[in-house]
């Protein structure tokens, strides 16, 4: 059975606003948009979906968010210590896992079969965040001091605003090459951005976007002030850090209520689902909601925990510094050939892999997806 495309859901999330949407069961099936094409001059309405770990960021940040309260703890090296033991019972329960899990990544051959896996790796982040609430590890962390942490480690890793004796490899966060260029666009073309992210503090994700289009701007810019809003403005599906327990809390639902932790590829799916039905209900308040265009969305993402967003999107992006990548090679192995941006052509697979943004923008995907729905 095919999965329903998004604009379904758009059109069911007028009365969304009593209850949380749920996404479809898992197909087995990509989802494709090229033979749903029709040409008029309906207006276009485009949602970029981004995930933020290895997408927006070179890298994990996880380590980095655990690097501010290992820095602000009365022991640093006993809370050290602490997560690496944390870090090292997480990677020795999912390779106990990987290896018992049957079939094996190279007899899957049915994206269901690899949906299954990713959502059996529900006990091993169960039991990974577990710990950390444990630990008391964030305890005492407020929503500025994170967001704030995020600015500063995206400033290091960009070779802006190096702090006193912070240390680069433990504190610095790089980006992907031309973010900046490509929010830029998109607010320009007005393409709503958003963010669906398994890490564990908003805040962090927040000022880390914030320090992002801050590099080589200064406050006598024009419009420099107008970052701090869009930062806190654009959607965003992640976890929390509340303060000043320290405990991890999923984010909030259409009801404005705490959703579940966001864990697996499932979970980024449900999240997927509520973001649309809550931008929707956001745009109906404030007029801009265009009920005659088109709804389509494109997800952005790097690892298998994107991949159903990816799958369900109306097309999907994967963020790779290879063609080795583990995304490109499960759908590899699905027998679908995952083309370089720079080799994409106008009516071909609705995923294509880019190293960067400004691969992205030079490849003209975005609009030719958009013109496959004229």
């Amino acid at each position: 059975m095919k999965l329903r495309k998004i604009t379904t859901l758009i059109m069911a999330a007028a009365n969304a606003s009593a209850a949380a949407v749920t996404p479809p069961s898992a197909s087995a099936s990509t989802s494709g948009i090229m033979d749903k094409a029709s040409n008029d001059n309906t207006p276009i309405s485009v949602t970029l979906l981004l995930d933020f770990d290895g997408t927006i960021t070179q890298n994990d940040t996880i380590g980095i968010l655990a690097e501010l309260a290992i820095r602000r703890s009365p022991d640093p090296d006993c809370t050290r210590a602490l997560w690496e033991g944390i870090v090292n019972d997480y990677i020795s329960d999912h390779e106990a896992h990987v290896k018992g899990y049957v079939p094996r990544a190279e007899d899957r051959k049915w994206l269901s079969q690899e949906f299954a896996f990713l959502e059996s790796l529900r006990p091993v982040e169960a039991a990974s965040a577990e710990r950390v609430e444990q630990s008391g590890l964030f305890k005492g962390l407020s929503d500025e001091d994170l967001r704030e942490w995020g600015r500063v480690c995206v400033s290091i890793g960009n070779g802006k605003g190096l702090v006193g004796t912070l240390d680069y490899e433990r504190a610095h966060v790089g980006l992907r090459r031309g973010f900046q260029p490509f929010v830029s666009k998109a607010v320009q073309k007005g393409w709503d951005l958003a963010v669906i992210s398994v890490n564990w503090s908003e805040a962090f994700v927040e000022g880390a976007i914030l320090g992002a289009m801050r590099i080589g701007k200064t406050p006598s810019d024009k419009g420099y002030d107008e970052y701090d809003e869009m930062s806190y403005r654009m959607a965003k599906q992640v976890n929390s850090i509340q303060s000043p327990e320290g405990t991890v809390v999923g984010p909030k639902d259409i009801n404005g209520t705490r959703a579940p932790v966001m864990m697996t590829s499932r979970d980024k799916l449900e999240a997927m689902y509520r973001l649309v039905a809550m931008e929707k209900q956001r745009k109906q308040r404030d007029g801009s909601w265009t009920r005659e265009a088109k709804h389509i969305t494109i997800y952005v993402g790097d690892s298998t925990t994107d991949l159903q967003c990816l799958n369900e999107a109306h097309a999907g992006i994967i963020m790779a510094d290879d063609e080795n990548n583990k995304v490109v090679k499960a759908y590899e192995r699905m027998g679908m050939k995952v083309q370089h941006a720079s080799k994409w052509k106008k009516g071909g697979f609705d995923k294509i892999w880019a190293r960067n943004y400004t691969e992205i923008l030079e490849s003209g995907f975005i609009e030719g997806i958009m013109e496959s729905w004229r």
